[in-house]
């Protein structure tokens, strides 16, 4: 029993000896399927990163627009009210009640922007009362 025991070990390592090369050729195309499978999964990890970033993206574009909606349906709902009104002539178009003096406040510039606008307005003034003379 041990010869056939013996027979039977030496005859594997043979077949073994004998399919070393399948192995070898067999292990190199394990590995090309194996990176090839790697690389279609990064690849689809990397697909699935760019959607995530377009879905946040889209997402901060959503609230925004949102956030712009609230607001012109606030003004829309105070186009309404005669006191939101007034207050929006008199704070962008600068109107002003029958009988009422407007103010404005000018805010003073620095020393040199200011001496250079005294002579250009000088200058302005001059041909303007030089124009006016001419014309009449």
């Amino acid at each position: 029993m041990k010869k056939c025991a013996v027979k039977g070990v030496e005859s594997m390592r043979r077949a073994y000896k004998h399919n070393s090369w399948l192995n070898a050729k067999g292990k190199g195309v394990l590995l090309v399927v194996v990176a090839l499978f790697f690389v279609g999964f990064a690849r689809q990890g990397y697909k699935i990163y760019q959607v995530k970033q377009e879905t946040i993206k889209t997402e901060v574009k959503v609230k925004e627009l949102q956030e712009k909606k609230d607001k012109l349906q606030q003004e829309k709902e105070n186009l309404g009210d005669l006191h939101y009104i007034e207050k929006i002539a008199r704070e962008e178009l600068n109107m002003v009640r029958k009988g009422e003096i407007p103010l404005f406040i000018v805010k003073e510039r620095n020393a040199e922007q200011s001496a250079e606008d005294k002579g250009a307005t000088s200058n302005k003034k001059e041909n303007v009362d030089t124009d006016h003379c001419a014309k009449v």
